[in-house]
């Protein structure tokens, strides 16, 4: 405990607010998608891995496939995190939740946001859009009841762990990765919450289980608390999905069994 709290002393790691983008999917062709972030983005610069929900809106009548797993690798490789799909049919749902994604709510009020800047391009004849990116602010002093709460997604090469809320918001947390959930990747559920006893709490000896633990439906993966701040954005020797005291304090009394999780 003395390590923790010396750490404490001259660093603190704080829930972040944050601020998801919605990708406007206009047209089911990634090679004239991939050109067109190109000419808009270039190298890219403008993105910093930040979280993303992908709008079918603009494509639900169409019969084109998508491939999602191709998407999702061109988001990345603009240094967007794709982690939720929305308006899209039935069909279009099913392929993204294969690739990992999951369903995200629509905002009743959503909150539009001026884009990323970025220079100004050169005129140029008007063409048809391919994707517009529209973002959304989180306000996380809003109290958010626990029910509201949809998925979570962890994002194990990351190291975060998103709550997606409703209003296609997220809140992000820092987690170490444990050698028990390394593996772990699918879909799950919170099937329940368990309070342990203090002998179990998350040490420099033993850092495998906090007091409180959110259990998978597997029985075998969950998420806890850490008192091992230094442990955030690394992997440990044991343990699962883990989180500092306060932020697992906060996850816990937000999340609700039944709540479902993607891991990737």
């Amino acid at each position: 405990m003395a390590v923790a709290s010396k750490l404490n002393a001259v660093f603190e790691l704080k829930s972040a607010a944050l601020t998801l983008v919605a990708v406007v999917l206009k047209t089911t062709d990634l090679t004239e998608l991939s050109q067109a972030f190109e000419d808009r983005f270039g190298d890219g610069g403008v993105f910093d891995n930040d979280p993303v929900a992908i709008d079918l809106g603009a494509l639900r009548a169409s019969a084109e496939p998508i491939d999602f797993a191709a998407l999702i690798a061109l988001l990345r490789r603009y240094s967007m995190q794709p982690v939720a799909v929305k308006n899209g049919s039935a069909e279009q749902l099913e392929a993204a939740f294969a690739a990992g994604l999951h369903e995200a709510a629509e905002s009743a009020a959503p909150v539009a946001r001026n884009e990323p800047a970025m220079p100004a391009p050169a005129p140029a004849p008007a063409a048809p859009k391919v994707a517009e990116v529209v973002l959304t602010e989180v306000i996380r002093e809003v109290p958010v009841q626990a029910a509201a709460t949809k998925t979570m997604v962890i994002d194990k090469p990351q190291r975060y762990l998103y709550v997606i809320l409703p209003n296609v918001t997220a809140v992000r947390y820092g987690i170490a990765l444990g050698s028990s959930c390394a593996d772990a990747v699918g879909r799950y559920v919170i099937a329940r919450k368990l309070a342990t006893s203090g002998s179990h709490r998350a040490s420099a000896i033993d850092d495998a289980s906090g007091q409180q633990a959110l259990y998978f439906d597997t029985d075998t993966q969950r998420i806890h608390d850490t008192d091992l701040a230094g442990s955030i954005g690394r992997a440990v020797r044991n343990g699962c999905f883990q989180l500092i005291e306060r932020d697992f304090a906060e996850l816990y009394g937000r999340i609700p069994v039944g709540t479902r999780v993607v891991v990737n």
